[in-house]
């Protein structure tokens, strides 16, 4: 059953009732303190590549600041709750900003792909999980068949930050951006939950990734991560290393940028 929630910001939220994301989005704005961050970070972002947009939460946000938003999102489900989200929080006026001396209106170009961002152009398959919100992409079998990209195939020259929140496939989905990273240099911002491991993949290839190529591993406050926590980063593990924060959302940004 498909239920509409509107938050303090007068965001409209088009959800599958008693999902986590009904249950996550009913107050503010979903993962709020990585959003500021990003646009901390990058406060003139040219374009932003969301895999894995879900309902849209973040894409939305995202195209307040960005010039263009692309949003990746696999599931038939989703796809089409994204589409209404979008559609209706261009309508909304009003609401109390998340952002200081901003606005929430939609000024970016939001362009939607029903597609998977992977290591390799195929064809794969959704597995659904938790009606609709933790749906992840294998090869092998799934619920759903889905064309699968690379961000590198769109060739795009101007990415500024790519976030990725694929339920594991996280790496997959980084492997297929290697030349753009290499040449856009954009801030990446992956979660790290350990689902990779159900897909036999191992999140420290990722790190050696970015260490190798002169990035800096943060949390959303701006702590440093050591490049051996490849596991999840939770809130525990943050106080004892004196930190404010949890980094289940890990940002990996090119030093020349700090």
């Amino acid at each position: 059953m498909i239920v509409q929630i509107t938050n303090r910001h007068n965001r409209v939220y088009n959800v599958q009732q008693h999902s986590v994301v009904d249950r996550a989005f009913g107050s503010g704005i979903y993962q709020v303190g990585s959003l500021r961050y990003l646009r901390k970070l990058v406060p003139r972002a040219r374009r932003i590549v969301d895999v894995g947009a879900n309902v849209g939460t973040n894409t939305i946000e995202y195209a307040t600041w960005a010039q263009n938003v692309e949003a990746f999102e696999c599931s038939d489900i989703t796809y089409q709750l994204l589409l209404q989200n979008i559609a209706a929080n261009r309508q909304r006026q009003g609401g109390k900003p998340w952002y200081p001396y901003s606005a929430l209106d939609i000024t970016g170009t939001i362009t939607t792909h029903k597609t998977a961002l992977m290591d390799q152009c195929a064809t794969a398959y959704v597995n659904h999980r938790e009606a609709g919100l933790a749906d992840f992409v294998r090869y092998d079998s799934g619920d759903q068949a889905c064309t699968t990209a690379t961000i590198d195939s769109y060739n795009w020259n101007d990415v500024d930050i790519i976030k990725a929140d694929t339920e594991g496939t996280e790496w997959l989905v980084i492997q297929g951006a290697k030349q753009t990273i290499e040449q856009c240099r954009p801030v990446v911002e992956v979660e790290f939950w350990n689902w990779e491991k159900r897909l036999g993949l191992h999140n420290q290839q990722m790190l050696d990734y970015f260490k190798s190529i002169d990035y800096v591993q943060t949390n959303n406050a701006g702590d440093t991560i050591a490049w051996d926590a490849h596991g999840r980063w939770n809130k525990a593990l943050a106080r004892a290393a004196g930190q404010k924060n949890s980094a289940m959302d890990r940002f990996f940004i090119p030093r020349e940028m700090l």
